[in-house]
């Protein structure tokens, strides 16, 4: 006789009460929340979500305080001494996976056959009641137990998707996916519900106006070392394929990917971030001129059905009765599957790109040091949010890199951070601090290597410029002013170098002189009687992001 659904809700409730009685867990738990939900902006979960983050967190998640997945470690130290514990129920859910299946037959009052587009195995369902509201091409989003030798039960927070073209863009990239890797092509259940789930009432990034995508766009493509003749090109040339029509994923085969073609033969810009930026820039000029912009990578919408067969497939239908937007959905899905290999040996997982993961590992950061040390630390961190808005296109938290760091710290900031004195910006580059050591020590990713020989400059240079402030021009962003490298400082004047290396000699308030140093980069003007009016300064680490100046 095989395992019951009844059988499988007592090995969750024996796992959950077990849990409890772990303080280490416990926390982990709690902390996992936004791990899980980092896509939703912190918008409100279902029991359903809720019972997929407790699917997730048991029986696939590693603890850092127990050497593994919770239901191994809670199995291992509690299964002999307790008697009535659901060793069979237990057993089901330790052999569990979490993928996309396609339903390929049924069979009434029995249950149905599915086929894992990610693993590409076959597996016989026991699901009466389903078996008569499924249909082949049906796509099952979750999580299945094995509670008999050859036979399955799915989760019942699992998704139930009904469409051809949906079916077909799924199995299409994960055949790709799939023959392009060695190993077994695997999904997470914190994969699939960003990919399925994402909250469309509170995204996580607000929508950017057109003239915010270009300031950010400027600051990015500056970096690269473009100057504003070069930025105002890029930006002519999207607007003026502001009503092509737009691919499955913007960025290959027309106007836009054929810019960034160009930048990463011609420039030294970061093309990850000058995708994200100036795809927001390409759409914004497409909706000022009235054309269905590409899906905003920043702003999923909703696409979830729960298994209860019926109650879904009438809330699909009601979804398309509704007119929502497939295509986009479509596009969306196409983005959440362009994923990064994560090899550890021959075996390779797959990570998802999906916006405010950083958001999300710098809010776990915070509660973990309020729980440690107390709130008034969390508190005095809490600039740090900064860096989580900052990263808010990282989809990958193992892609952050030291240049996404410097970015942050000595161009973003100057431009963006809104840092109200020295004072606070000391404690910025602190907390910047802590969160790299934090993470190299719980997450593996090393930010601490990274970072730490940039994060000691910025400590003196950061607090320093921000003293500077109270004698720039007003701005009306990044495309004020030009470039120039401070060359020298010396009494009542300074030198500086324009982008064609030549030297002018100026002068400007006293008190903003005292604050520049040689090396010093500066978002200025200089008039013709050599008056300099200084919008932005970004200390010496910033050369590091753009070719430097030659006397």
């Amino acid at each position: 006789m095989s395992v019951t659904s009844e059988d499988l809700e007592r090995g969750f409730a024996w796992l959950e009460a077990h849990l409890g009685d772990d303080p280490g867990l416990t926390a982990e738990h709690a902390t996992s929340l936004r791990q899980f939900f980092a896509h939703r902006g912190g918008g409100a979960v279902d029991t359903l979500a809720t019972r997929r983050h407790l699917e997730w967190f048991l029986l696939e998640r590693f603890s850092a305080t127990r050497g593994g997945t919770p239901i191994e470690t809670l199995v291992h130290d509690g299964v002999e001494a307790d008697e009535d514990a659901p060793q069979e129920a237990l057993a089901a859910l330790l052999g569990s996976l979490a993928s996309v299946f396609e339903v390929t037959g049924t069979v009434p009052d029995e249950g149905v056959w599915v086929r894992d587009l990610a693993g590409g195995g076959e597996y016989a369902l026991e699901e009466p009641e389903a078996s008569h509201a499924l249909v082949v091409g049906d796509l099952l989003v979750g999580r299945v137990f094995q509670v008999a030798p050859g036979l399955h039960r799915i989760s019942g927070s699992a998704g139930l998707f009904r469409d051809e073209r949906l079916l077909s863009a799924v199995r299409s990239d994960l055949e790709a996916a799939r023959s392009s890797r060695r190993g077994t092509l695997r999904l997470s259940q914190a994969d699939l519900e960003r990919m399925f789930w994402p909250d469309a009432e509170e995204p996580a990034v607000p929508a950017q106006t057109l003239e915010e995508s270009l300031a950010r766009a400027r600051v990015v493509l500056r970096a690269g070392g473009l100057d504003d003749a070069a930025c105002q090109a890029v930006f002519d040339e999207l607007r003026g394929n502001s009503g092509q029509a737009f691919e499955l994923l913007p960025g290959g085969g027309d106007a836009l990917g054929e810019v960034l073609e160009r930048l990463a033969m011609e420039s030294d810009v970061d093309l990850a971030a000058a995708r994200v930026v100036l795809l927001a820039v390409w759409t914004g000029f497409a909706r000022a001129a009235g054309v269905a912009a590409p899906a905003d990578p920043l702003q999923p919408t909703r696409r979830s059905a729960p298994l209860d067969a019926q109650a879904a497939m009438a809330a699909f239908d009601r979804g398309r009765a509704e007119g929502r937007d497939l295509e986009q959905l479509f596009r969306e899905l196409e983005r959440d599957l362009g994923l990064e290999d994560d090899e550890e040996g021959d075996e390779e997982a797959l990570a998802p790109d999906f916006p405010g993961v950083v958001e999300a590992m710098v809010e776990e950061y915070l509660w973990e040091l309020g729980c440690s040390q107390g709130a008034e630390a969390a508190e005095a961190q809490a600039g740090l949010r900064a860096f989580g808005a900052f990263g808010a296109s990282i989809g990958v938290f193992e892609n952050l890199t030291r240049r996404d760091l410097l970015l942050f710290g000595s161009i973003w900031l100057p431009e963006y951070g809104e840092l109200a004195d020295e004072g606070a910006a000391l404690a910025l580059v602190d907390a910047l601090e802590g969160f790299c050591a934090w993470c190299s020590e719980n997450h593996d990713v090393d930010l601490k290597r990274e970072f730490d020989a940039e994060l000691s400059e910025l400590r003196t240079a950061l607090p320093r410029l921000v003293a500077a402030r109270p004698w720039f021009a007003a701005s009306a962003g990044p495309e004020s002013g030009s470039l120039w490298f401070v060359r020298d400082v010396d009494g009542a004047r300074a030198t500086l170098v324009d982008a064609a290396g030549d030297e002018h000699r100026v002068s400007c308030e006293p008190r903003l002189l005292a604050q520049l140093r040689a090396d010093d980069w500066l978002r200025a003007d200089v008039d013709g009687d050599g008056r300099l009016t200084v919008y932005c300064a970004y200390p010496p680490q910033s050369a590091r992001l753009r070719p430097t100046a030659e006397a």
